[in-house]
């Protein structure tokens, strides 16, 4: 198991490898569990991914950075992001 995901819960990430689902890199405090079926994948909160980018950028610029370099693989094993509504926001 890779350094990073030493905080992940045993089970999770037992889950997410025997079903070679990706875990991406750096986001480990983001992830809040993983789908169900056939195509497991790990599940991400994008707000706490913002959370964490936003410690050294603007949130324009967290948005841009997830934009650009996170969302969109379009791989079948691909992460899936989850912004939730949060008091109606």
């Amino acid at each position: 198991m890779p350094k990073e995901h030493r905080n992940l819960n045993p089970l999770l990430y037992e889950i997410l490898a025997d079903n070679q689902a990706m875990i991406a890199d750096g986001w480990a405090r983001a992830i809040i569990g993983h789908t169900c079926g056939t195509n497991v994948r790990a599940v991400y909160d994008v707000q706490t991914m913002l959370d964490i980018l936003t410690e050294t950028m603007s949130e324009d610029e967290a948005w841009e950075h997830l934009e650009f370099n996170v969302f969109g693989n379009h791989d079948e094993k691909e992460p899936i992001f989850v912004y939730q509504l949060r008091n109606g926001k």
